[in-house]
């Protein structure tokens, strides 16, 4: 049931990806403020 689950994550994860991928570049800014707001930005952490 674990793999189960990690499995269903994983293709989670990959459809939000191309959800965001299909964003456009306004949209991009808009979530990546939000992010940077909440603290939660990702892309800046790297």
């Amino acid at each position: 049931k674990i793999t189960e689950a990690g499995d269903t994550a994983k293709e989670e994860l990959a459809e939000l990806k191309k959800q965001f991928d299909a964003l456009d570049k306004r949209s991009k800014l808009i979530l990546r403020l939000v992010l940077v707001l909440s603290g939660l930005d990702l892309f800046l952490a790297i």
